[in-house]
């Protein structure tokens, strides 16, 4: 199966504080549901409201652990 097939219509949550990543992930993830969120609280809510087949995080910026521990 190809990568492109896996990925094809996946909802994916990218999170990260600098907008050049968020920008780069959303144009090579260009085949997924994307949403995007550049803080903590912005990603909580959305992880609160919808289902994630994948989550990108920042560890650092964002505070990622927190956001993985939401997202379990």
């Amino acid at each position: 199966m190809e990568t492109t097939e896996l990925l094809q219509g996946k909802r994916v949550l990218i999170v990260d504080d600098e907008q050049d990543i968020l920008d780069t992930l959303t144009e090579l993830l260009s085949i997924c549901m994307i949403d995007r969120a550049s803080t903590f609280e912005e990603a909580k809510e959305l992880l609160e409201k919808y289902s994630y087949d994948i989550v990108v995080l920042d560890i650092m910026g964002v505070r990622g652990f927190e956001l993985l521990k939401i997202a379990k």
